[in-house]
């Protein structure tokens, strides 16, 4: 087992390459005042105005798979389960975009850590809530790789509240058993609900912009919708996501998982 590192340890690892080419890489940053509404104008960004429907049903009971993918944790939905959850509507059109996956991105301390930012301000954490276009496309791969709408992100930044969040207190809870790269665990709980993952899930605000991946391979294949309204946890339920680490356990080299400060931003008017 590898030995805990120090934060002057963490400093010293080398960036991951990041695509600087491309006409819709992620991720941006939301200039409120370059943002214009859909129905007046198009625009590379644009202001949600088109009712964007999310239909989670319950997941009670339902194993799913928490793993630590090297970049932070990810929960995958059986897509039998996931048929029952799909977004739709809106920027989407009829397309129906059905869940995959959600992972998180987090910082050092709750200074940093959404890779998005609105008007240069930073969010302590984001989450991603991953779903591919199971209308046109035949599985995630095919809708991932080979088109430039297979995939459809909502991206939910997270704020600090006074009040733990229900979902990452199961999250939570399991953490400490997936502390490697490549660690995973059965998630089973009768109490889950994605839903309250998205806030104002009824009548959601968002941004939307046509983007990317923002781990590699970077496919240019995202729809990403950006929640204006973000939720809220304690600070120590995040705290608990920066005990995860980077590589394998046989690893020497091996760092604490946290959102790189030199992460490229691509600015809207940029894309």
């Amino acid at each position: 087992m590898s030995a805990a590192v120090q934060p002057q340890q963490q400093q010293q690892r080398e960036l991951p390459e990041v695509p600087v080419t491309g006409k819709r890489q992620s991720p941006i940053d939301i200039s409120t005042n370059n943002v214009v509404n859909e129905r007046t104008k198009r625009s590379v960004l644009q202001d949600g105005s088109k009712p964007l429907y999310i239909d989670y049903n319950p997941l009670n009971g339902v194993q799913m798979t928490l793993q630590n993918t090297g970049h932070g944790w990810q929960l995958s939905i059986p897509d039998e389960h996931a048929k029952n959850c799909e977004i739709t509507g809106g920027t989407l059109g009829s397309d129906r975009y059905r869940l995959l996956q959600i992972h998180a991105h987090w910082g050092r301390d709750s200074k940093t850590g959404s890779e998005h930012t609105v008007n240069g301000r930073t969010f302590p954490c984001e989450l991603h809530l991953v779903h591919w276009n199971s209308t046109k496309y035949s599985d995630p791969k095919q809708a991932q790789t080979q088109s430039k709408d297979g995939l459809a992100v909502i991206g939910v930044f997270v704020d600090i509240g006074s009040e733990p969040h229900p979902v990452f207190t199961i999250i939570d809870n399991l953490v400490p058993t997936i502390p490697y790269k490549g660690d995973k665990t059965s998630v089973q709980d009768e109490h889950l609900d994605l839903n309250q993952l998205v806030p104002d899930r009824h009548s959601p605000n968002y941004w939307f912009y046509l983007g990317s991946l923002t781990t590699p391979p970077y496919n240019e294949s995202v729809l990403w919708h950006l929640m204006k309204t973000p939720i809220t946890a304690c600070e120590n339920q995040i705290a608990e996501f920066r005990k995860l680490y980077e590589k394998e356990s046989s690893n020497d080299s091996n760092h604490l998982i946290y959102l790189y400060f030199c992460q490229l931003i691509y600015r809207a008017h940029h894309i």
